[in-house]
């Protein structure tokens, strides 16, 4: 199973409370660096988890690939 370095952005909540001056709050992405196996590899996503067994695997994030910005190879494993 291929190993990768995937780095993302994301979508965040921006406020820490229900009310905010809007001038006060500072606008900006959540980039996401994450390792894991690779499950599934399209045109529009990325599937990853962080561990397997030979019939398992743990739990799995769906990337969009629109949101990756670099995907880096750590090997075969």
């Amino acid at each position: 199973m291929r190993l990768i370095k995937v780095t993302w952005e994301d979508a965040c909540e921006l406020d820490g409370s229900p009310w905010v001056f809007n001038e006060e709050q500072e606008a900006d992405s959540c980039v996401v660096v994450q390792v894991g196996f690779v499950l599934e590899d399209t045109d529009k996503h990325i599937v990853l988890t962080h561990s397997y067994t030979k019939d398992q695997v743990a739990r799995r994030n769906l990337v969009p690939k629109g949101m990756v910005s670099e995907i880096i190879e750590l090997g075969d494993h």
